[in-house]
């Protein structure tokens, strides 16, 4: 797990979340871990380039650590 290499103001971020998978969700399965962060939220990407097909996975997660 690359957690403990990320220094405290470090940022994560990950792509390719669904946007039909409710956010609580992602937190759900990331609560073991959530506590080691100061900031989290999701960005729903909006732009004329976007593309995903059927996949409908333009949102990203951003978690900054503590």
């Amino acid at each position: 797990m690359a957690l403990p290499f990320i220094r405290p103001g470090g940022m994560i971020l990950i792509e390719d979340i669904f946007r039909n998978t409710s956010e609580e969700e992602y937190e759900k399965r990331l609560e073991n871990v959530l506590d080691q962060f100061s900031f989290c939220t999701f960005l729903t990407v909006e732009h004329d380039q976007r593309f995903s097909g059927t996949w409908n996975n333009d949102k990203i997660l951003v978690l900054i650590k503590k």
